[in-house]
């Protein structure tokens, strides 16, 4: 059960949904699969949590806010494929033939996860920031440029620097050059 949200939090959320709706889809879109009309209730949610929340995160700085909406958008994917939640495996509306991905692929990509977080944890203190913030939180250059307060082109040395580090750690597992075509600097 939602809580009743104040005129005055619903006003500032909107604005902050103004703001950040974009990134937030982008995140929840890649959590749901591909899955717009997911993709859409995941953004709701996600919202719905930051007016519940907002005496917690009014004071975030923006870059903050829009990780933590992100965070929890992609969370809430998560709750919604937990065994005995979700009703019908996730097809993709284009491909009915599409089927949910199996135990077993999800324990392996889990594994595969956690060894590349291990990977970066182990690097020079800001690339592991960097790193972690381009691929696990799934920033932009620029949000990591403005949070870590460094240059946008720094932030491409370090993400590429880490790439090599990753694909010189785990060279059996597959890693794109430029993975969501975003420029390096």
């Amino acid at each position: 059960m939602t809580q009743r949200i104040p005129p005055e939090v619903a006003a500032q959320v909107a604005r902050l949904f103004v703001d950040e709706v974009e990134a937030v889809f982008g995140s929840a879109l890649r959590a749901a699969r591909g899955d717009r009309a997911e993709a859409e209730d995941l953004v709701q949610k996600a919202f719905q949590a930051a007016a519940e929340a907002w005496a917690t995160i009014v004071d975030y700085p923006p870059a903050r806010k829009r990780a933590w909406l992100r965070r929890v958008a992609i969370n809430k994917a998560i709750d919604d494929y937990r065994p005995g939640r979700r009703v019908q495996p996730a097809a993709h509306p284009e491909d009915p033939t599409s089927e949910a991905p199996s135990a077993e692929h999800i324990a392996l990509t889990r594994m595969q996860a956690d060894r590349c977080l291990k990977v970066i944890s182990e690097m020079p203190e800001m690339r592991s920031k960097v790193a972690y913030l381009k691929f696990h939180e799934l920033w932009t250059n620029r949000e990591i440029a403005a949070e870590l307060g460094i240059s946008p082109g720094t932030v491409g040395k370090h993400v590429s620097d880490a790439r090599v580090d990753l694909k010189k750690a785990l060279p059996e597992m597959a890693f794109t050059d430029n993975p969501d075509g975003e420029e390096a600097s």
